[in-house]
């Protein structure tokens, strides 16, 4: 924190940054160039007495070289905030599969009722402690409190449980019907700045809070200026559940409950980088090229897509399983088949059969936690959760718990020293493990992909997405620009999340291992255009039941050892 919440005293650990700032520029400028981890940045700044943070702000004023997170430079209240100059820059994307949904996410807003209500509580608080400090601005403050408490109050009709405003014509009239023209929005985003300027005063909740509702406003200029490229989507409590309710249980339940304001189009956010800068590279091990340059709204001079650095004939084993288990059982991993008895208990023989054969760790990704968990259940009543465990040293399971996920993720890792099995790890798509985390050489000899990760397909905001891209498809087919429809772009959706899955397997030149792909759907071509080019070119050229796959794999590990 800045300052000190009861006194108002400023943060001795900040106010120290300058002067270390300009002693390590002196440094620089003197040849004794200096650069840190975020470890050595945390370690010295602490024996300097002074914020990690403010001190990496200070020094990358001047730097050649920045390193921050996506947000940083697409969220446009972020790089300001930091004064990150974009103007004339190289700017790179790592891990840009990712891109898309960050700027999406950059330019949308989803404010729970209950937040909201929390917002405006807290200003209300704040303006009141702070009316006997003159600096404050009180005005303002009630100014903020009075346009929440109004969008609060809003109701709709209550005889449907989702709202959906997707038309320019009406999310205007949405927002008037708020009183949210865009005059109003930049006047209350300018009153949010005056309070946050001169907030010596004001509590650092206070400050939270107006920052939060700043940006719902922000969003909703977004809106006003890119109608075409957004919607609105408010549910609303269960109108049902409330008649069974009590009272008091009606009265806080009444009107509406979530109010999303999604961005559909990258380009939204992303434009807003590309061109201010002198040049924008996006890399990825896993990017999907076919329709990048419409979802980003830039054209990309050079695209490349280059095969991997290993030797695929002798560095991995790639194949796709369809049938499996004593039945032989055909894999299809769409939600009605996956639920049935025979597939778990079919899938279960064919992962069995596959950590029998690969020496070391194994990674196994499943669709979802709800399928893990009736997994699990089957398993156990079965005996194969035993079998599993028998099989290797232990069987770990994905946890939604941050702490737990740290633990399992370190003594999984243990188990590829010595002359030991190794462990099974079974992940979620889209999960911790499924991207980020180095799993080279022995901590993941395998990667056995179970099905295709598709996106909820009821979700509202999948939904929305689908039907937006449907249109913008329509819209090239009749000579606007080239658009993904929203089948094609669920797919991608899908194998991006599957391509950083099988991405766990080869970590560096001289790594090796095997990619077993369990889905029939593996062996339709077009599909196998979305996996990533090394991969497909590592496919063997067949489609393997249970007992040739076994055996092909089988080879293979013999060939290395």
């Amino acid at each position: 924190k800045e300052v000190d919440e009861g006194s108002g005293v400023r943060c001795s650990l900040k106010d120290n940054v300058d002067g270390v700032v300009q002693k390590v520029r002196a440094l620089e400028e003197g040849g004794e160039g200096i650069i840190w981890d975020v470890e050595e940045l945390v370690s010295n700044a602490t024996m300097l007495g002074v914020c990690p943070f403010y001190l990496s702000r200070g020094l990358a004023e001047n730097a050649d070289l920045v390193l921050c997170t996506f947000q940083y430079l697409i969220d446009t209240r972020i790089r300001e905030a930091l004064k990150i100059k974009l103007k004339d820059s190289i700017v790179v994307f790592d891990e840009g599969h990712n891109i898309e949904q960050v700027c999406r996410d950059a330019k949308s807003s989803t404010v729970p009722k209950e937040l909201l209500e929390h917002l405006c509580d807290t200003i209300r608080k704040g303006r009141r402690a702070a009316i006997r400090y003159p600096d404050v601005e009180v005005k303002s403050l009630a100014v903020l409190e009075a346009a929440g408490r109004r969008l609060l109050d809003w109701e709709f009709d209550d005889k449907v449980e989702i709202l959906t405003v997707d038309t320019p014509e009406a999310l205007q009239e949405f927002l008037a019907e708020l009183n949210l023209d865009l005059e109003r929005l930049e006047g209350l985003i300018g009153e949010a700045n005056l309070v946050l300027q001169n907030n010596k005063h004001v509590d650092a909740e206070v400050n939270a809070s107006v920052k939060s509702l700043q940006g719902i406003f922000e969003t909703m200029v977004s809106v006003l200026k890119h109608p075409d490229d957004y919607c609105i989507v408010v549910i609303q409590f269960n109108p049902e559940m409330s008649e069974k309710s009590s009272k008091k249980a009606k009265q806080r339940n009444a009107g509406w409950k979530e109010l999303n304001i999604w961005c559909m189009l990258p380009a939204v956010a992303f434009r807003n980088v590309a061109d201010q800068c002198r040049s924008v590279i996006v890399s990825s091990g896993t990017l999907s090229r076919r329709y990048m340059q419409s979802e980003l709204g830039t054209n990309f001079a050079y695209q490349l897509e280059l095969m991997h650095v290993i030797n695929l004939k002798k560095q991995v084993w790639a194949g796709v399983v369809e049938r499996g288990g004593v039945e032989k059982l055909l894999f299809n991993g769409r939600l009605n088949s996956r639920d049935t008895s025979a597939y778990q208990d079919s899938l279960g023989e064919t992962i069995l059969r596959f950590c029998q054969t690969i020496p070391k760790n194994v990674l196994v990704f499943l669709p979802s936690y709800s399928f893990l968990s009736k997994l699990k259940k089957r398993w156990q009543a079965t005996g194969m959760w035993d079998e599993l465990n028998t099989v290797k040293e232990y069987l770990y399971q994905e946890s939604r718990e941050k702490n737990e996920m740290i633990n399992v993720l370190e003594r999984y890792k243990a188990h590829a020293a010595g002359d030991g099995a190794g462990a099974i790890l079974l992940s979620i798509y889209r999960g911790v493990f499924a991207e980020g985390i180095d799993f080279k050489d022995e901590y993941a000899r395998g990667v056995i992909i179970v099905g295709i990760p598709y996106p909820h397909m009821m979700s509202p905001q999948i939904i929305q997405k689908r039907l937006y891209n449907d249109a913008r498809a329509e819209a090239a087919r009749r000579g606007g620009p080239p658009a993904a429809s929203g089948f094609l772009w669920y797919q991608e959706e899908a194998f991006r999340a599957l391509n950083q899955a099988i991405g766990r397997v080869i970590r560096h030149k001289d790594d090796f291992g095997v990619v077993v792909l369990i889905d029939e759907r593996f062996t339709d071509e077009n599909l196998k255009l979305l996996l990533p080019k090394w991969i497909r070119g590592a496919i063997l050229p067949m489609n393997f039941d249970y007992d040739a796959a076994i055996e092909s794999v089988g080879q293979f590990i013999a060939d290395w050892e």
